[in-house]
Parts: structure tokens; C-alpha cells; sequence
């Protein structure tokens, strides 16, 4: 018994075809490189801190009026 040799096919793909995995690693190289950049570079303007109005309250009593709810006296800190 002999094996019959099955016939040979070979499949061509069109040329776009051989490119396209080359062509998705160079975009991903674009635009990680893009991210990287922003990442790295500094802001154009200097960041604002801002901080609510502090109040200073001289009793527990006064602060509880201003807050609405009951707050203890602290003896010493």
C-alpha cells in the first residue's frame, strides 16, 4: 500500500496581506510613543492649590452652632 502524496497548495496572499503585522507594530510603537511623551512632559501652567475658608471657633459650643451638630470641649491638645 502506497500513500498517494497529496497535492501541494500553496496559497499567495496579496501583498497588503504580508504588511499588515508589520504595519500594526509600527502604530503601536507611534502611538505609545505619543502617550509616553504626554506622560513625561510637565503641564503648561503650574498646578493651583486651593483651600477652603478655614474658621477657627473659640468654644465647642460655638463650633457646634456653626456645624448643626453637637461637638465635645477639648481640654488640651
Amino acid at each position: 500500500m502506497q500513500r498517494e502524496k497529496a497535492p501541494e497548495k500553496v496559497v499567495a496572499f496579496p501583498f497588503y496581506k504580508k504588511l499588515l503585522p508589520l504595519a500594526a507594530c509600527f502604530l503601536i510603537l507611534v502611538v505609545g510613543s505619543f502617550i509616553v511623551q504626554n506622560m513625561l512632559s510637565e503641564p503648561s501652567k503650574p498646578l493651583e492649590h486651593t483651600a477652603p475658608n478655614i474658621v477657627s471657633y473659640d468654644t465647642g459650643k460655638d463650633l457646634s452652632n456653626a456645624l448643626g451638630f453637637g461637638v465635645k470641649q477639648i481640654g488640651k491638645l
